[in-house]
């Protein structure tokens, strides 16, 4: 499997199971092709490459058709959650907050580790300290994603905001951001820790650290509450197996740094501060 294209993002993500479901049960009842959203924290194509194991695991585990499929963007992965689109999605944390709250998903697991963000500037062009920034762009992936919104913490904290301080500019996905930094394109990059291993070589040894973020909960995979109790727990099973029980699966999730998959909390109100904020980025002017 390709080192680039394994997971930054939405992070590791999704995180023992109280109650689960042999392999060794019958398959769900439905016949019809089970639809997998994936957070758009790669290029689409980047994003339906790396889980191309994942979707071979699952469709041979549940004996149905599995489509792996993304968006182009965070805001449209975010619109197309919320209409219920997709039957099982696996996004960041606060989207999945927003999605049980507001679309009818049901946590079914989450990623052991935290997300954690990285402010990276060039070794060519190096800054000692985040307040060294002032006045320059600085890139993040999407100003919706959650590392953009603790990368901007970040910033706040050493005085610096967006379009005052830095002027604040959005590459769409981490890669793109960290290597328009490499190209010296921007003073520096807002990038999830696990994305920074996930880069071609050449860039990440022309990348250096200024400063990280704080930690938040990473990612949260998620059925559609028209998937039936019984599927729902085949396809949480099934994922599990994959990702503890075979190197496919652990290269897919080590892409969110992910140690293991635990079984989701199926209350995620504790991420209601992280939902607030993704409102006023969407207030500042970012269209869904």
């Amino acid at each position: 499997m390709n080192k680039t294209n394994k997971l930054v993002a939405l992070g590791c993500l999704l995180w023992i199971l109280s109650a689960g479901v042999p392999l060794a049960a019958a398959p769900p009842a439905s016949a019809a092709p089970l639809e997998v959203g994936i957070l758009p924290y790669l290029s689409a194509r980047g994003v339906i490459q790396t889980y191309e194991p994942l979707r071979e695991g699952l469709q041979r585990r549940l004996g149905r058709p599995v489509i792996v499929v993304s968006a182009p963007n965070l805001a449209t992965f975010l619109e197309r959650t919320q209409r219920g689109d997709y039957a099982v999605v696996i996004t960041a944390a606060h989207l999945a907050r927003l999605a049980q709250r507001d679309a009818g998903y049901v946590p079914q697991l989450a990623t052991e580790a935290p997300l954690g963000g990285l402010l990276v500037s060039s070794k060519a062009r190096p800054f000692a300290a985040v307040g060294d920034l002032a006045g320059e762009t600085v890139l993040a992936p999407d100003p919706l994603a959650l590392v953009t919104l603790l990368g901007r913490e970040l910033l706040e904290a050493h005085g610096l905001t967006p379009d005052r301080g830095v002027a604040l500019r959005y590459a769409g996905n981490h890669a793109a951001a960290a290597l328009a930094v490499t190209r010296g394109e921007a003073g520096a990059a807002i990038i999830a820790r696990g994305a920074l291993p996930q880069l071609p070589r050449e860039a990440q040894q022309g990348l250096q650290v200024i400063a990280q973020t704080r930690e938040a909960p990473q990612a949260v995979l998620l059925t559609h509450a028209t998937l039936s109790a019984r599927d729902a727990a085949h396809v949480r099973s099934a994922v599990l197996a994959f990702a503890h029980d075979t190197i496919e699966g652990r290269e897919v999730f080590g892409g969110w740094e992910c140690a293991s998959l635990l079984a989701a909390p199926s209350d995620l109100s504790a991420l209601d501060g992280y939902v607030e904020r993704l409102r006023e980025a969407i207030d500042e002017g970012q269209q869904l």
